[in-house]
């Protein structure tokens, strides 16, 4: 976001004056929902830097002191949470991470874009070998479906299928996904991950200590956490055994 959304809070009493308790307590309130993001996120020095925040300042937000509206959007970005939800309280804690696009959406007349396709199918599972060489090939998609993203990272964005039920509700076996494979340090969302050679889509969080999360949205899957340094973008070598190819930003419901 490149502009700062002001936070308005209403006085559900009609009253020009705010009971100062009633501030106080929403103040407090807001620090405990960052304190526990933050601590989800990797930590104070960690959030920090990702939110280019002096760690004292954030120190300070979480000890209690009010926030500006700029320094909430910086921290809610970084702790990967939703705004409204750590302004308000209100809402889900985490934004919608992945629009999604069905077979029966219209999109005539619209221009079409080409994506890189690999015949290689992403596991919600326990994981798929990779093919060494993946069948690939380009397929034209609505620009509209990738939104902002194609306009930023188009040559960065690649697509496969989903297989498994480990991501479900949010993903189900036979998705389309769609790959944004920019190199980034956020990691917070729904990536597709190369570990030992097997094929995984996972959801990502770095936590406190150095590790990274790597969970499935549907409970009956354990979590595993590995170290941060053992990880890396791109290809996966004998001291990075778990590889990141890229964020999902859409997924495609009945994509054939």
């Amino acid at each position: 976001m490149t502009s700062e959304k002001a936070i308005h809070i209403v006085n559900p009493s009609g009253q020009g004056d705010f009971n100062p308790d009633d501030t106080d307590i929403g103040i407090k309130k807001r620090a405990e929902r960052l304190r526990s993001a933050v601590h989800a996120a990797g930590g104070n020095n960690r959030v920090a830097m990702r939110a280019t925040i002096p760690v004292g300042t954030l120190n300070r937000y979480i000890a209690g002191r009010d926030m500006k509206a700029s320094a909430m959007i910086a921290l809610a970005k970084a702790c990967g949470v939703s705004l409204d939800w750590l302004a308000t309280g209100s809402g889900p804690e985490r934004p919608d991470e992945i629009p999604t696009v069905t077979a029966t959406d219209r999109f005539d007349d619209q221009d079409l874009v080409p994506v890189r396709y690999y015949g290689v199918r992403a596991s919600a599972g326990f994981g798929t070998l990779c093919e060494t060489e993946a069948a690939k090939e380009v397929i034209l998609i609505p620009r509209s479906v990738l939104g902002a993203a194609f306009g930023i990272h188009g040559n960065n964005i690649l697509s496969m299928h989903a297989t498994g039920d480990s991501m479900t509700p949010t993903i189900s076996s036979g998705d389309g996904l769609f790959i944004d494979t920019t190199p980034s340090d956020n990691l917070f969302g729904i990536y597709v991950l190369n570990v030992y050679g097997t094929v995984l889509v996972k959801r990502l969080s770095v936590r406190a200590g150095g590790t990274l999360l790597i969970a499935s949205d549907n409970p009956i899957y354990p979590p595993e956490e590995v170290p941060l340094n053992s990880v890396r973008w791109g290809q996966a070598d004998e001291d990075h055994p778990t590889a990141i190819i890229g964020r999902v930003i859409v997924r495609f419901h009945g994509m054939p």
